[in-house]
């Protein structure tokens, strides 16, 4: 009764985090220019949102490193 599959607990936060980006998308003009300048439409998996976090948050990266998404 208390035991959830493994494969509905995993995509919570992926849901969570493709909600969250939508909203953010539609109410923050800052995080709609850097989304539509990176390509992001949506975010379906962690990988996704990854140049948007660091275009964001980590603007002295440089440019090529999320232009190429080289996150390692």
């Amino acid at each position: 009764m208390h035991r959830s599959d493994a494969d509905e607990v995993e995509a919570l936060p992926r849901q969570a985090m493709s909600i969250r980006f939508q909203q953010h998308y539609q109410q923050h003009r800052g995080c709609c220019v850097v989304a539509d300048r990176l390509g992001i439409t949506a975010v379906r998996r962690v990988n996704d949102v990854c140049p948007l976090f660091f275009a964001t948050l980590h603007s002295s990266h440089s440019a090529a490193i999320i232009d190429t998404k080289r996150f390692d």
